[in-house]
């Protein structure tokens, strides 16, 4: 699942790198996929829920965040955290490293690129859990 992290840096060659909070937030993914793989916070639903959620509430503040550059960052912060916890509940995708990644995608000099990134890493990190799921153990 490691796989997930070399192949968006490997893509990219060093150029475009994740923020501290995306890489915590897909780090926190990969933990939640390998050590509870029969858990519901693990199915791909959840997983990949909570990260489009992010990525929607992060290019939404960054986008707003452009048109309005004197308002606080305080204030950027608290509605990017509170709409994307709000959003992951409201779609019933139990998948809190979401709002850790609307944070990273918002702070990001590249939204796109990164969310596009995220969504691929995500992508992989489910393919490989349900290919193994078979012969993985919950270890909690």
């Amino acid at each position: 699942m490691g796989a997930a992290a070399l192949v968006s840096l490997l893509f990219f060659q060093g150029r475009l790198l994740f923020s501290g909070l995306v890489n915590l937030s897909l780090g926190s993914s990969v933990f939640t996929a390998a050590v509870f793989p029969h858990q519901p916070q693990s199915a791909p639903r959840n997983l990949l829920g909570g990260y489009f959620c992010g990525v929607l509430v992060g290019l939404l503040f960054a986008a707003l965040k452009h048109f309005c550059p004197e308002v606080p960052v305080s204030f950027w912060i608290t509605g990017v955290v509170f709409l994307a916890i709000f959003l992951i509940l409201i779609v019933h995708s139990r998948h809190a490293p979401g709002t850790s990644l609307a944070l990273g995608v918002f702070f990001s000099p590249r939204p796109l690129a990164v969310s596009a990134l995220a969504i691929i890493n995500i992508s992989i990190v489910c393919l490989v859990k349900e290919l193994t799921k078979r012969w993985l153990k919950d270890l909690a």
